[in-house]
């Protein structure tokens, strides 16, 4: 609860009407109504849990600057400072429960982190063709090139998409498997990241590109916006959500 709803200042300022030193303390509590107006303001730029603490250190200067200008002869009713009691007190309820939310928040994170870190060097199916090609070890993707398909052939490419090889693949429907043997014009290809893309034609002529799954392996973690990112070996960035199959 922010302090500007739990004390109405017109009530807090009524001795005014019949004393001077009523006016006296409705003219000194507007200065520090101000400051404390300007003081949430800056908090805004911080946490929940720094804006509510500076919330609560604005309502007690209010408070404490309220008590010791009123008038004594008309000093403040009971029930009204009763229910500015209740208000402090649910502004400081309210500083320890966004405290604990915190705290609650970065132990999921944690935990999230905990199981991330679990896939280092793991490898992982993703969707998509990058591959990473170390000079010799043949590098593949898996697809379905569907019911309707009379041939497919896949596409490599390098990190810049130029077209480097191709090679024809199986047409059959299912979970069909696209090898590259890592040969450019019969040549060994350089170590690097690659993208196999596999295209299928249909009856009709047309020809399209079918998804593509790849396996890379895990190479970092991290945490971004309080969710686990993992790095592949390819450079590819994907979320836990993001992973098929683990191996």
């Amino acid at each position: 609860m922010a302090f500007g709803t739990s004390i109405d200042p017109a009530a807090t300022a009524r001795p005014a009407a019949t004393s001077k030193t009523g006016v006296a303390a409705k003219a000194s509590a507007t200065p520090e109504m101000a400051k404390a107006e300007e003081e949430a303001k800056a908090a805004d730029a911080t946490s929940r849990a720094a804006r509510a603490a500076a919330d609560f250190e604005s309502f007690l200067k209010l408070l404490t600057t309220q008590l010791r200008n009123q008038d004594p002869l008309q000093p403040l009713e009971s029930t009204e400072f009763v229910a500015q009691l209740a208000s402090f007190a649910a502004v400081e309820q309210q500083i320890g429960t966004n405290t604990r939310l915190d705290q609650l928040v970065q132990s999921l994170s944690g935990n999230a982190l905990d199981r991330a870190a679990s896939y280092l060097d793991r490898s992982v199916e993703v969707a998509g063709g990058k591959v990473a090609f170390d000079g010799e070890t043949p590098v593949a993707v898996t697809y379905d090139p569907g019911a309707t398909a009379v041939a497919a052939a896949a596409e490599v490419r390098d990190a810049k998409g130029a077209t480097v090889a191709t090679f024809a693949v199986p047409a059959t429907a299912g979970t069909q498997t696209a090898e590259w043997d890592g040969l450019i014009g019969g040549q060994p290809a350089e170590p690097g990241i690659y993208e196999i893309v596999v295209r299928a034609a249909r009856p009709e002529g047309e020809v399209e590109t079918v998804a593509t799954r790849t396996v890379s392996r895990v190479s970092s973690v991290s945490l971004e916006g309080g969710e686990p990112r993992l790095r592949l070996d390819t450079g590819a960035e994907v979320a836990l959500g993001d992973i098929l199959s683990l191996s």
